[in-house]
Formats: structure tokens, sequence, C-alpha cells
């Protein structure tokens, strides 16, 4: 939640141009960057669409700049991709940095992966290559954000599913130390469907700590974002696990709706610490 401390109301008084920045021009009007878009829906709703401890991270605006400059290419931040890797513990990566984190993006095959990774690292637009035929990706794909993290893009599963989709991706999660957090991808139009839930028990039964986003909020009507939103929560409730994050995450790879949101927050989970207004040196 966007808190009108002193420093935020000073950063409000500058130019008309960084006032602006905050906005992208879309179909639908201008559109807040800075804002969790499931606040939105709550417009529609008479009674509370989460409980008080169900949306525990409210980055304000500062905190998700300086978030946003970890996925942005630079001379002391590189973004590069590093390496595909077949099903062989012995193949990830090693990095120069010891146990660098990493992060794990999963989910159904078409439910806009690879667009909102390309969305996260849109700075650097070669780095990820999109398809709109279902199971493109087929590898374990390791990307990494300088000396902060590394995001592992899994295969789809599903429509067109790798045969080695599952020894692949359990082995990960069996081996994998530095792993800090699965995000589990959900198509807002389509909701949440029997597989997601498989995902969820396997992330359950390797005890790994996820999160649930919600994708394609941009063209998926009203409606049908609040139904699936709330049958997501009903099952994760149902779940009741201590590995899921009780606050769901819903984003756009094309209008970069609650992109920031989601930054802020993989930064959050990956150190405990944000990024320098200038340089990239961490501090508290």
């Amino acid at each position: 939640m966007f808190m009108f401390t002193s420093r935020n109301r000073e950063l409000c008084r500058h130019t008309l141009k960084n006032s602006l920045s905050r906005f992208r021009t879309s179909k639908e009007g201008n559109i807040d960057l800075f804002t969790d878009p499931s606040n939105e829906l709550q417009k529609w709703l008479k009674i509370p669409l989460f409980r008080k401890d169900e949306k525990p991270f409210a980055p304000d605006e500062i905190t998700i700049k300086k978030a946003g400059r970890l996925f942005r290419p630079s001379n002391t931040n590189k973004i590069q991709f590093v390496k595909s890797v077949f099903d062989n513990p012995e193949h990830y990566p090693v990095y120069k940095k010891p146990n660098l984190p990493e992060i794990l993006f999963l989910g159904y095959s078409n439910s806009g992966k690879s667009t909102l990774i390309k969305a996260l690292f849109k700075h650097n637009e070669e780095l990820v290559r999109t398809s709109s035929k279902p199971g493109h990706t087929q590898l374990l794909n390791f990307f990494q954000a300088g000396d902060q993290f590394v995001l592992v893009d899994a295969p789809g599963y599903g429509q067109n599913e790798p045969e080695n989709f599952r020894p692949a991706v359990e082995k990960y999660l069996e081996t994998r130390k530095n792993l800090r957090r699965t995000f589990l991808l959900i198509d807002s139009s389509i909701g949440m469907l029997r597989k997601d839930k498989r995902a969820i028990k396997m992330l359950e039964r390797h005890q790994r700590p996820f999160a649930l986003i919600m994708t394609k909020i941009d063209t998926t009507p009203t409606s049908i974002k609040l139904t699936n939103l709330m049958e997501m929560q009903r099952i994760r409730d149902e779940y009741s696990s201590p590995f899921c994050y009780p606050q769901p995450f819903l984003v756009s790879g094309l209008t970069y709706e609650g992109l920031g949101f989601l930054q802020a927050f993989i930064t959050h989970e990956t150190t405990d610490h944000v990024v320098d207004e200038n340089i990239n040196v961490l501090h508290n």
C-alpha cells in the first residue's frame, strides 16, 4: 500500500515527466504500474477480497523503483542467459557467488510464463524468446540478474508437455538448496486446473515455499478474474499449507500491470536488502 510519508510527498513534487512515469498508456487508459491490481478488483465487492493476514507484502513506490533496478542491465548488473539443462543436476550452473538465490517459474503450457519473464527483463529484449505455440520451453532455462539472483524457467506442463518434465522439475526441487521460492503461474481467464493442483502437491511434497501468480489480467473480464481469484483462494485454504505464500500476485506481461509489485517481491525473497539509488550496492 502506498504510504504518504514526507519522503513520498517530496517524490510526488518531482517533474511532470517523473510523475507520469508511474503510468503506462494502453487501450484501457493509463495503468498505474506501482499498485497492486487486486485493489481494483476490491472496488467491485462489498465484502473484503482478502483477510487481514492475506496481504502482508505492501511495498511503497520507492521500494518498487529500487527493486526494478535489479532487472535492468547496467555495467554493474549484467542480465544474461546462463544455460539450459535437461534433467541432470550435475549440469546445473555453478556461480561465482556462492549460494546465489534462485527462483523457479512453473506453470501450465500457455499460461504466459515466457511472456511474463520477458516483461520482467523488458530492458533486455533479446534475453527471452516467446512463442504462441504451447510447450515452447522444453528445458530448465537459467537467467542471471547480476550477483543478486537467478530466475529458472521450467518447461510447461499439460499441453505439449515434454517427456522430461517430471524428472527435470522433481530433481531440481529435490537437490537445489539455493531455491528461495517457486512461483506457480495460473491463467486468470481459465483459473486453476487439475494439473495446477498436482503441481501444488509436488511442491508440498518437496516442502518448497511457493507463491501463486495470476497472469493475463489485461485480457480477462473483471467478473472472470474475480471468480477465478476467489476459487484460487479457496483451493489455497483447502491445502492450508505453510509453504504457500498467502498473497497472490496479479500481473500482465503485456501492459505490465502488477509487474513492479512482483519485481519488488522477488527482490524481497532473494535478498533482505534494497538497491542503492546510484550504484549496485545493497544496504538495509
